[in-house]
C-alpha cells in the first residue's frame, strides 16, 4: 500500500490514531473470550483451505487447469493482504518505538556490547538473589496454570505507563495458544493474529519464559510490529515490573541476545581469545542459581527440538523480509543496538 511510504503519516495517522481504535473494536469482540478466537479462525481457514484445494484438484484432473477460476483465488488473496496491512500491518510501515524514545539503530563496539552484557549479568544476579531471599520458586519447567504470568505482564504495562506516556492505560492481557503441540514443529513461543488482534503464548514451556513473551507479544498487540521493537518494548516494561519474576524474566531473554551479540561480534573478527576469554568471564560472573536456571531451560527446549522447526524459521524469515524487517530473524536481536542507544542516550543527562 502506497501510505507505507510515508512513515511519519503512518506513525501520526494510522497508528497514533487509527490503529488503537480498530485494536478496541477488536478487543471488545475477543477479550470477554477466555480462549484464542484467533486460533478457532486459523483452524477453520485451514480446513477450508483443505477442501478448496481437494476440490481444485478436482476440477483439474476433469477439466484441466481451464476449470480452475484462479481470478477468484487472486481476489481472495489481495483481500486478505489489504485487510491485513489495514488491521495491523502498517504498523511495519510507522517510525516506531525508537521515533517514541528519541533513539536511534547506530553502529556499536564491541566494548558496548560487553558493558551491555556485564550489565546484565549483574541484574540477573542482584534479581535472583531477591527471588532467594523471598523464597519465590523459579519455574524451569511448564507450569499448571500460566494465567498468573499473563497477569504479571499486563501489570507490568500499568505500572510502566508513568516512565513511557505512550502506553495505554490499560494494556491488552494475551491469552494461552491452542497451538502448544505445534510449538515444537512450528519453533514459536508466541504470536500475535493481526485480525482478532490477540496475542497466544505458548503454556508447555517453562515458567521462567512466560513473563516477558507475555510482555512481547502485548507489545504486538499494542502496535509495535517490528520483532527488535516489541523486544525493546516488551524489555523496558517488564524491567520497571515490582515483581522481580517479571524483571528476571526480561533480563534472561535480553542477556541471551546481548551474548550471543557479544561472541557473534568476536567470531567475526576471528578473535578466539577474545571469545573464550567472554564465554569464561561470562560464565564465572553468572551466579551459580541463574546458570542453574538458564541450563534448565536449555535442555527443555533441546528436548522439545525438532527437525522441522528450522524449515518453518525459515518461512516465517520470509514473511520478515516481505514486511521490511530486513534483517530477518536476526532483527529480534536488533534489540541490542536499542538498548546500547538508550543507554548513552542515559549517560548524557
Amino acid at each position: 500500500m502506497g501510505f507505507g511510504y510515508f512513515p511519519a503519516q503512518v506513525e501520526g495517522w494510522y497508528s497514533g490514531q487509527l490503529y488503537p481504535v480498530l485494536l478496541t473494536l477488536r478487543l471488545w469482540l475477543t477479550v470477554w473470550v477466555p480462549f484464542s478466537i484467533g486460533d478457532l479462525l486459523y483452524i477453520f481457514v485451514s480446513i477450508y483451505l483443505i477442501y478448496k484445494l481437494i476440490g481444485s484438484l478436482l476440477v483439474i484432473k476433469k477439466e484441466g487447469l481451464k476449470g480452475v477460476k484462479l481470478w477468484r483465488a487472486s481476489a481472495i488473496i489481495l483481500l486478505v493482504w489489504i485487510s491485513f496491512k489495514l488491521l495491523w500491518g502498517l504498523n511495519y510501515d510507522r517510525l516506531g518505538a525508537g521515533h517514541l524514545l528519541q533513539i536511534e539503530q547506530k553502529a556499536y563496539s564491541g566494548a558496548a556490547v560487553t558493558s551491555l552484557v556485564n550489565e546484565l549479568i549483574d541484574s540477573l544476579n542482584s534479581t535472583r538473589k531477591q527471588l532467594s531471599e523471598a523464597k519465590i520458586q523459579v519455574d524451569t519447567l511448564p507450569v499448571g496454570n500460566p494465567a498468573p504470568y499473563f497477569s504479571w505482564a499486563q501489570e507490568a504495562y500499568q505500572r510502566a505507563k508513568t516512565s513511557y506516556s505512550f502506553l495505554p492505560d490499560k494494556a491488552p492481557r494475551v491469552k494461552a495458544t491452542l497451538f502448544n503441540p505445534l510449538a515444537d514443529y512450528v519453533g514459536f513461543t508466541g504470536y500475535f493474529n493481526p485480525f482478532t488482534a490477540e496475542g497466544q503464548v505458548r503454556t508447555d514451556m517453562p515458567g521462567l519464559e512466560l513473563p516477558f513473551v507475555a510482555c512481547h507479544e502485548t507489545a504486538h498487540m499494542l502496535g509495535f510490529a517490528s520483532e527488535s521493537e516489541a523486544n525493546l518494548v516488551g524489555y523496558l516494561v517488564a524491567t520497571k515490573s515490582s515483581n522481580p519474576y517479571v524483571r528476571y524474566s526480561a533480563y534472561n531473554e535480553i542477556f541471551t541476545y546481548a551474548q550471543r551479540e557479544q561472541l557473534s561480534m568476536m567470531a567475526l573478527q576471528k578473535d578466539s581469545v577474545g571469545f573464550m576469554g567472554a564465554v569464561a568471564q561470562n560464565r564465572d560472573r553468572l551466579d551459580t542459581l541463574v546458570k542453574q536456571d538458564r541450563k534448565a531451560v536449555r535442555r527443555f527446549f533441546n528436548r522439545h527440538r525438532s527437525s522441522v522447526a528450522p524449515i518453518m524459521s525459515g518461512v516465517y524469515e520470509q514473511y520478515l523480509f516481505l514486511n521490511k524487517q530486513n534483517a530477518g530473524l536476526k532483527s529480534y536481536d536488533e534489540v541490542i543496538g536499542w538498548l546500547i542507544d538508550l543507554k548513552q542516550k542515559q549517560l548524557k543527562k
